[in-house]
C-alpha cells in the first residue's frame, strides 16, 4: 500500500452568483453536456472530518488525512503531492475502508511520508485509533452530493468522467458556512473528459461558474481563519 499507487485527477468549479443551488439542480437534470451523454443523478450524504497533528505536521508535509462517512460506509483517505492548473487538480490518493487493519497500513504510509505518529492503537473505532496516534480533528463538514456519470455515446457502459455536484456546509461550531462546487473526476484514464465537461459548463453558465483555486479542505481552513480574524469565531 502506497500513497503514490493512485493519482486523482479532477477539475473543480466553484458556483458563484445568486441561487447556486438552482444551478446544481439544473445540471443534475441535464441529459447531455457538450458531446457527452450524462447518466441519471444519484444522491449521497457525506460527512468529512479531517485530522492533523497539533503542530500541523501533515500540512507542512503537503499531506491530508480524512475520515469520510459516505451513506453507511466509513473510509480513510490520505492525499499528498497536490498540484493544480486552470481548475485541474492532481493528487496522489489512498482511499480504503476504515478498518483496524487498514488504519495500521495508512499510518505506516503516513510515517513513510515523514510524519511522526504515535504507535498506540487504543479504542474500537476509527476516530479513537486516530486520536491514539496523536491526531486531532481540524475540519468538519457535511455534503449533499449528486453524482452523474458522463459517457461518450448513448450505448457506452464505461464512463469517462464523474460529475459530483456538491452542496457543502462547513461546521465551525456555532457558525456554519455553505459552499457549492462541481467536481469532475476522470474515470478509466480519460483525462481530457474533465476539461471537455468543464469547458461546456463554463460556456453554458457563463458568469455563474469559475475555476476553483483550492480544494475544499484548504478553502475551509481559509474560511475559518477569516472568521476568526473578523471575530465571528
Amino acid at each position: 500500500m502506497r500513497l503514490q499507487d493512485n493519482l486523482e485527477i479532477e477539475l473543480k468549479l466553484s458556483v458563484t452568483g445568486d441561487n447556486p443551488g438552482a444551478l446544481l439542480d439544473e445540471v443534475a437534470g441535464l441529459h447531455e453536456l457538450g458531446d457527452l451523454r450524462l447518466g441519471k443523478p444519484v444522491d449521497h450524504r457525506l460527512r468529512d472530518i479531517y485530522w492533523d497533528l497539533p503542530n500541523g505536521g501533515f500540512r507542512s508535509h503537503k499531506l491530508s488525512l480524512r475520515l469520510r462517512e459516505i451513506d453507511d460506509r466509513l473510509v480513510f483517505t490520505a492525499k499528498g503531492g497536490t498540484s493544480h492548473d486552470e481548475g485541474i487538480f492532481r493528487r496522489y490518493e489512498l482511499e480504503v475502508p476504515a478498518t483496524h487493519e487498514n488504519w495500521i497500513e495508512v499510518r505506516s504510509v503516513l510515517i513513510g511520508e515523514g510524519v511522526a505518529l504515535g504507535t498506540e492503537m487504543e479504542g474500537d473505532d476509527p476516530a479513537a485509533w486516530m486520536r491514539a496516534s496523536g491526531l486531532v480533528p481540524t475540519q468538519d463538514r457535511r455534503t449533499r452530493r449528486t453524482v452523474k456519470y458522463a459517457y461518450a455515446t448513448p450505448t457506452d457502459a464505461d464512463p469517462l468522467a464523474e460529475l459530483a455536484l456538491d452542496r457543502t456546509c462547513f461546521d465551525f461550531g456555532q457558525t456554519q458556512v455553505e459552499y457549492w462546487e462541481i467536481e469532475i473526476e476522470q474515470v478509466n484514464g480519460h483525462e481530457e473528459a474533465p476539461r471537455q465537461l468543464g469547458r461546456a459548463l463554463l460556456g453554458r453558465y457563463a458568469g455563474r461558474l469559475e475555476f476553483s483555486t483550492m480544494g475544499k479542505y484548504s478553502r475551509g481552513l481559509v474560511i475559518e481563519r477569516e472568521l476568526r480574524e473578523s471575530g465571528q469565531l
